[in-house]
């Protein structure tokens, strides 16, 4: 006979081994139905992913879009760009110069990058839009343009650059119209309507339609090729482009309806006032090279000068940089791009009315800077 104690010792025991059985029955149970879900859901797929191809997206968005979209080595994609771009006519180039995603390739650019601003952004400091010289240099669309047009006579290449350019000013308007009308938070809160939807800017669309970024470094780079090259006959439009950027800047240095903070993020961001390739554009339209120099050495400035390698070549100065790369992979190329190093409101204001009025009038102004 067990004594009472022993008694309940055993069954304490019993019914711990019994709960010990009966969960880890439960817990095979949940995992073998775990298992079977993982089987049935396996089942549904392919045995292989599928590769998507350029096909798989949707038809309006240009080929180049299509070609950063695929699931393959960054080589392979500029490989493909390169193909892409080797097809293309002067005239095709140009009018595909609003693709965004061919500006954002680089990876200097994002350095140059500014997400913040202050009420201190207004006027603009020197160099403040540098990304946007970057992101140009670094678009093979673009090295492919410069190169092409500087082996076609001159007026041909201005007939091509200015009409695009006027297209694009054109469509870049309306963009800038529409994208001051919804943006949040421009005016001050006495000035909003409280009724009016908003909308952030956008840099690409899913119909493949160019975006108000998008239209903007195209005006930029066609004018930056203007200037480049000294096409001459694209005075007039340079001269609207111009005129546009500093309605822009007026606008909103002096309308005080306007919040400092957002004015400063849509100048930076969305505007044609880009002062380094604006007087570029000015300077190589309006006068010859050597009343430039005059210009440049009165005002105490001077042009930066790149040497690019073509667009056909793997590693490009400003394109995305590989760990494995290193800088011995990057040498100076044949293509020669000038712009103007950062400069103020007073030294743009400056050289470009000396080109203007040197343009009116055939003299430089001599008069010494204050």
């Amino acid at each position: 006979m067990k004594s009472p104690a022993s008694a309940g010792h055993s069954m304490l025991w019993l019914n711990i081994t019994r709960y010990c059985n009966n969960l880890l029955l439960i817990t095979l149970f949940i995992f073998s139905l775990q298992l079977a879900a993982f089987a049935a859901e396996d089942s549904k797929q392919p045995a292989q992913g599928k590769i998507l191809t350029t096909e798989d997206f949707p038809e309006a968005w240009p080929q180049t879009r299509k070609v950063f979209e695929l699931d393959l080595p960054y080589e392979d994609r500029i490989n493909m760009i390169i193909q892409i771009l080797d097809k293309e006519s002067v005239e095709l180039s140009l009018s595909r110069l609003d693709e965004y995603m061919m500006y954002t390739m680089g990876g200097y650019w994002i350095y140059y990058w500014k997400t913040t601003y202050g009420e201190d952004d207004i006027p603009l400091k020197p160099g403040i839009c540098r990304k946007d010289t970057i992101c140009i240099i670094a678009n093979r669309r673009f090295l492919k343009l410069i190169d092409e047009l500087s082996k076609l006579p001159k007026e041909k290449a201005a007939n091509l650059v200015g009409r695009e350019m006027s297209s694009a000013l054109s469509e870049y308007t309306r963009l800038w119209d529409e994208q001051i009308f919804y943006s949040p938070r421009l005016k001050k809160i006495e000035y909003r309507d409280p009724n009016r939807p908003t909308r952030a800017f956008q840099m690409t669309t899913k119909d493949g339609k160019p975006t108000l970024l998008a239209m903007r470094l195209k005006v930029l780079t066609l004018a930056l090729i203007a200037g480049n090259l000294r096409l001459h006959q694209t005075q007039p439009e340079v001269g609207k482009v111009l005129e546009a950027a500093l309605e822009q800047r007026n606008n909103f240095y002096e309308n005080p309806i306007f919040r400092k903070i957002a004015a400063a993020r849509m100048l930076i961001n969305g505007s044609l006032y880009q002062r380094q390739i604006l007087a570029t554009a000015v300077l190589g339209t309006y006068v010859d090279p050597a009343r430039q120099e005059e210009i440049l050495g009165q005002f105490r400035c001077k042009l930066k000068t790149e040497k690019l390698q073509p667009y056909n070549v793997l590693v490009i100065r400003y394109g995305r940089i590989f760990r494995e790369y290193g800088p011995s992979r990057f040498s100076e190329g044949d293509l020669i791009v000038k712009y103007l190093e950062p400069l103020d409101d007073f030294k743009f204001d400056g050289i470009v009315n000396a080109a203007i009025k040197a343009r009116q009038q055939n003299t430089i102004p001599t008069e010494p800077v204050e």
